[in-house]
């Protein structure tokens, strides 16, 4: 006869034993998984130069390659040259930029850059550093930002911060940066 604490433990191995076979193939499988997925040129200084890239803007300020203040020359030695130029004012320049097909960063000023906008889909890579990303609702934003001190829910300004968002059906669809003012 088995006693109750020797069927107690047969059943504790056999609980250890079926969950660390779980986490065998749960293991297994994703290494296969993250092999066939992964090209074989990813290594840990691809990765940093990819997140080194200019993917987050900060509000007031810019991005870390192209920000407000910046002479045009440099704009295009750091960027390249511009996909579309304009004047939106005979006085000022616009440089549009486009990043694939679903964002595109226009760089406004006269000889220097005086505001970014940048116009994007819910897939777009930029986001700002406080993690507003495009196809935010207001009340997304509104959690992150508090309410904004001009606009309404369609276009929300926020001076201190130097940052405007542009709103449709909804949806955060543009980023304008912007020098701060109190």
């Amino acid at each position: 006869m088995i006693s109750d604490s020797t069927t107690v433990g047969i059943r504790f191995i056999a609980r250890v034993s079926a969950l660390v076979f779980v986490v065998l193939i749960v293991h297994a499988s994703a290494s296969f998984v993250y092999a066939q997925a992964t090209p074989s040129g990813i290594t840990r200084e691809s990765i940093i130069r990819y997140l080194e890239k200019d993917l987050f803007i900060l509000p007031g300020v810019g991005f870390r390659q192209v920000h407000l203040g910046l002479d045009f020359s440099r704009v295009e030695k750091n960027w390249g040259k511009p996909n579309t130029t304009g004047r939106p004012s005979l006085s000022a320049r616009q440089w549009i930029y486009h990043l694939g097909s679903t964002t595109q960063i226009a760089v406004r000023g006269s000889k220097h850059v005086d505001e970014i906008e940048v116009r994007g889909a819910f897939n777009s890579p930029i986001e700002t550093s406080d993690g507003v990303r495009f196809g935010m609702s207001p009340h997304q934003v509104i959690s992150l930002y508090g309410r904004p001190t001009q606009g309404d829910l369609r276009r929300m300004r926020y001076p201190a911060r130097g940052i405007e968002l542009g709103f449709n059906n909804a949806l955060l669809f543009s980023v304008t940066i912007f020098k701060k003012t109190n």
